[in-house]
């Protein structure tokens, strides 16, 4: 097989790592049917002798599927919604589901579940989107608001479309987000979009800037700008996690957490070079949201240390109630159960700081509210 080749599959099941689709196939029963091409089903990371679905590819999926088949799951990168279409009209018993457009969005909770659709004639309400960089541990201000009986906002189009969205022949972002609010029938929909996947989509698909401001106008959306004051903390954190399927220890479940191993070092210009690039980012980002009617902007070191203002704020924001009696979280709870992370990721600071030429004393003059939580727990 080509190197290219191999690193595209490599790519593509990190994809399906982030999306927990390997935990999903597994529960898949023997009346499912997997479609997908035969290299990369050889790639998964799946013990053929255990896995109860069965495997064709396309073209013999076309051709006829094996009795008793009740859900039929299609991937392909390259006419996927194609395949899925034909699959439909050929077998119309059947169940068949697209993976990407399907699948991805209602991988975004947990446990990881195929979608089931319900018609409701609740009048949806306006969406609620929260904007932010990577690294800035959005993922807390999600279970915050979980915590505290607001709508837990998820990450429909999430870190697994930065490998595949390139390798596919077109992805269609408006169908992905058609399915995000078919899967949320009578509910209000909460994201979050990270600008590394919103780039992506902009350079490769029709989602331009103006599109998305138009829809969050059409919908009259509430977004929230999230951010991070400390830029030298959230480079590192966003350095430290580039290659794990999750962005965030608030973004794991415990068995994740504890089996992850944290490489002990950052990658000092990598990291430098994410600093300065998330600056003009957030600049950007500033002008665009500016340009919106319903925007709040909240900071990570806000939420850590007045967690009962942010969360009324965000309440009275959205128009929804809270829960009666506010549920603060541990932020430096799932730090400290990760060996070297939180470690790894002030060395990187120190560095920086050092190469600046400023002086980092041993009192910790520089330390923040976060780092002291992180450090001691909270009192």
């Amino acid at each position: 097989m080509p190197k290219s080749d191999d690193s595209l599959f490599k790519k593509l099941v990190f994809s399906f790592d982030c999306w927990k689709w390997p935990t999903l196939i597994k529960r898949f029963e023997d009346t499912d049917v997997l479609v997908m091409d035969q290299v990369l089903f050889d790639h998964l990371p799946l013990d053929a002798d255990t896995l109860q679905a069965r495997h064709v590819t396309p073209d013999a999926a076309l051709s006829s599927l094996p009795e008793g088949i009740k859900r039929v799951f299609v991937f392909a990168l390259h006419g996927e919604w194609a395949q899925v279409k034909a699959l439909r009209s050929a077998y119309p018993e059947v169940s068949v589901y697209s993976m990407i457009y399907q699948l991805g969005p209602s991988c975004a909770q947990r446990p990881v579940k195929v979608p089931v659709y319900a018609h409701s004639k609740i009048k949806k309400r306006a969406p609620i989107v929260i904007l932010s960089t990577p690294g800035s541990d959005v993922e807390f201000l999600a279970r915050t608001m979980e915590a505290n009986g607001l709508p837990y906002p998820k990450e429909y189009f999430g870190k697994a479309l930065m490998n595949l969205v390139p390798a596919m022949d077109h992805f269609n972002a408006a169908r992905y987000l058609d399915e995000v609010l078919a899967q949320s029938p009578g509910q209000r929909v909460s994201m979050i979009i990270q600008t590394d996947v919103w780039k992506l989509l902009q350079k490769q698909t029709s989602l331009s800037a103006r599109r998305m401001q138009q829809w969050l106008k059409e919908t009259n959306a509430k977004v929230i700008y999230f951010s991070r004051r400390d830029k030298m903390m959230q480079a590192a954190i966003h350095n430290l996690m580039a290659r794990q399927p999750s962005r965030s220890p608030w973004d794991m479940i415990p068995k994740e957490r504890k089996e992850l191993k944290m490489r002990r070092k950052v990658n000092f210009h990598a990291a430098n070079l994410v600093m300065h690039r998330m600056v003009t980012v957030e600049e950007r980002l500033e002008r665009f949201t500016s340009t919106l009617p319903h925007v709040k902007m909240i900071s990570l070191e806000e939420l850590v240390e007045s967690p009962a203002r942010v969360i009324e704020g965000i309440a009275q924001f959205i128009g929804q109630k809270p829960a009666k009696e506010l549920k603060e979280l541990d932020y430096g709870e799932h730090y400290r159960s990760i060996p070297n992370l939180e470690s790894a990721a002030l060395s990187y600071r120190r560095e920086l700081i050092d190469r600046l030429g400023l002086h980092v004393n041993m009192s910790g003059s520089l330390v923040t509210k976060s780092d002291e939580l992180i450090h001691k727990g909270k009192k």
